[in-house]
């Protein structure tokens, strides 16, 4: 990070352990950007694939409209899928439909938004727990 051209935070290294030593955490910070390491000895470690964003609809004039959407990474089982909907879609009904591990369909029917785009948030999540 520069500073009225002062160079601050060029480096900074913090290690963290537990007591028990079975996580070990190792992180740098370099030019405003983090990284670093980390390490589970003797598991203890459980985490779920989850995914969210929002879907763009174009809607048919009728207030109907599909879309589809792909995950960025696929999950490693059917996923659960929860949606919202924008402010402003106050009448309607949102679905979704044929979801696999890459994606799924999005679909509202009735809105009471007829004629334009609507964006639809969702959150997708698995069973699998590693």
């Amino acid at each position: 990070m520069v500073v009225d051209g002062l160079s601050i935070f060029k480096l900074y290294t913090t290690k963290i352990y537990s007591l028990n030593e079975n996580i070990s955490c190792e992180n740098k910070l370099e030019g405003g950007k983090m990284t670093g390491t980390s390490g589970f000895k003797g598991g203890g470690l459980y985490a779920q694939n989850q995914q969210a964003g929002y879907a763009t609809l174009g809607l048919d004039g009728s207030g109907d409209g599909t879309t589809s959407v792909v995950f960025k990474k696929a999950m490693e089982t059917t996923p659960t899928v929860l949606l919202t909907a924008q402010t402003g879609l106050t009448t309607g009904v949102l679905s979704v439909s044929n979801p696999t591990e890459l994606g799924f369909i999005v679909k509202v029917d009735g809105s009471n938004i007829t004629s334009d785009v609507i964006k639809v948030g969702y959150f997708a999540f698995d069973d699998t727990y590693y």
